[in-house]
């Protein structure tokens, strides 16, 4: 009887702190339960997907910020492994769906207990076998691999609530053996038998161009800014590329790495990295043409779009201080 009895699902954000280990790969925090402390933004992130808003997500940020683990790694095992449901997961080619399994699923999976105990026990995917055309895992749930080549037919014949997509800014070129279609429409017509407000797509992608994807979608999107609140001015906004100041003139590297800082964009007033760790752990994300008071209150209504796009930049990205930059 206590087998059989039903667990409501939780919530992405209860489950990813409730479940989910970061493997043994060389980082500061490897072999630790998962905690928003280490990279603040995902706590926004978690909010948003929980929030019932929105139905397609991009997730898009620098490299080396742990981009994939929070923007298709995780919402991949929620749907598989909390919410037992199988999901298309989609790759630029089929070659890469053993490296993604490998280098950046298994790893969670094995460091957190309860996630290891659903790894495939037989067929692609267990015992290093290779991942080609999909991965079942020991709940029965599919993780069907839909490739950015190849033709419509191809990726028929799956009707999928879920997609997941990495990489995505090589889904955005036409294939030559599918003309009437790009890669990533290609995908979503697996959905299409699913009401829209059910869909769940998830995009994980650095921008490039402006031309392809994930920025080719920003246009059509919630447009969302995380920002955070000056120090000394108290002024909220987004510190960028021209707010890191003083490497310019150094004639070494270490040189350049000793005199760089964060300064407001308002006040222009240096940010220590404290202060920056601070603010960043307090931010808000706003929305469309919402704005923000110097209180702290969002103000405006949220734009008339289901898809989210959560984007963000060095100054948000703890792992590195300015130095490294």
């Amino acid at each position: 009887l206590r087998n059989g009895r039903g667990v409501a699902p939780r919530p992405y954000k209860k489950w990813i702190t409730e479940e989910v280990n970061l493997p043994m790969d060389g980082g500061p925090h490897q072999g630790k339960r998962y905690q928003f402390r280490f990279q603040p933004i995902t706590e926004l992130w978690a909010d948003e997907i929980d929030s019932g808003r929105w139905n397609e997500f991009i997730y898009s940020g620098p490299s080396q910020s742990g981009k994939s683990f929070s923007g298709y790694v995780c919402p991949f095992l929620y749907h598989i492994c909390e919410l037992n449901e199988s999901i298309g997961f989609g790759v630029p080619m089929e070659e890469m769906a053993s490296d993604k399994w490998v280098a950046d699923l298994k790893p969670v999976m094995e460091a957190s207990h309860r996630l290891k105990k659903l790894l495939p026990r037989s067929g692609p995917g267990s015992a290093g076998g290779t991942i080609r055309d999909r991965i079942v895992f020991a709940n029965r749930a599919v993780a069907k691999i839909l490739t950015a080549g190849g033709s419509d037919q191809s990726k028929a014949g799956y009707t999928l609530r879920v997609i997941l997509a990495t990489e995505v800014a090589r889904f955005s070129r036409i294939s030559k053996t599918s003309p009437e279609a790009d890669p990533l429409e290609q995908l979503r017509a697996r959905q299409r038998s699913i009401k829209t407000p059910d869909r769940r797509t998830y995009l994980d992608g650095t921008k490039t161009v402006k031309e392809e994807l994930p920025a080719s979608l920003w246009d059509t999107s919630s447009q969302s800014r995380i920002v955070t609140e000056c120090p000394h001015c108290g002024r909220w906004n987004i510190p960028g590329r021209q707010n890191l100041i003083g490497w310019e003139n150094a004639r070494t590297e270490i040189e350049a790495a000793e005199k760089t800082n964060w300064y407001c964009p308002d006040c222009e007033e240096l940010i220590t990295q404290a202060e920056r760790r601070d603010a960043v752990a307090a931010a808000k994300i706003l929305h469309g043409e919402q704005t923000i008071t110097r209180s702290g209150e969002i103000v405006g209504d949220l734009p008339s779009t289901r898809r989210l796009f959560f984007d963000y930049n060095a100054w948000h990205n703890l792992f590195l201080d300015a130095s490294d930059l």
